[in-house]
């Protein structure tokens, strides 16, 4: 009884509440500074965990399946390519179409230099493919036009959404 006693008679600690004056116009600046930088950095910090996490493309499902066709097309000619099947290659390949709807997608994901040798690398392949070149040349534009696209997917944190790289 005697320590409940001691506590309940112990001060309790000084909790004083801070006020700012309202009419303060530099502190007022300062805190809205001070704050506006917290939030830019939380926003970074929080990008930069989705990305780690692979989670930075939750709102990006449209652009991403984009992508995931352009892979499908991707393994589905590198196939057509180790049977030497150049007529299936230029059939599939050739229409730059999907080069461009890759570029319009992926572009709402990142941009840079990784982007750009991608969508190279890929328009290469499409016109490699399309100008009936052997199956050795085409092969050789094949992996040039894979080694970038995975390096952009890397750099744009989308490389574990999409299967198949």
């Amino acid at each position: 009884m005697a320590s409940f006693a001691a506590t309940v008679a112990a001060p309790l600690p000084a909790r004083a509440i801070l006020e700012y004056d309202d009419e303060d116009e530099e502190l007022k600046k300062k805190m809205m500074k001070t704050r506006r930088e917290a939030v830019v950095r939380e926003k970074s910090a929080e990008k930069d965990f989705l990305k780690e996490e692979g989670l930075a493309t939750s709102g990006l499902k449209k652009e991403i399946s984009v992508v995931q066709n352009t892979v499908n097309t991707l393994s589905r000619a590198g196939s057509l390519l180790e049977e030497g099947d150049r007529s299936a290659v230029a059939d599939l390949l050739g229409d730059a179409n999907w080069v461009g709807r890759f570029k319009d997608a992926a572009q709402r994901v990142s941009t840079g230099a990784d982007l750009d040798a991608a969508y190279k690398g890929l328009g290469d392949l499409s016109s490699a493919a399309r100008s009936g070149g052997d199956v050795k040349a085409i092969k050789s534009t094949y992996v040039v036009a894979v080694s970038a696209l995975e390096r952009w997917a890397r750099s744009a944190g989308v490389n574990k959404a999409v299967s198949g790289l």
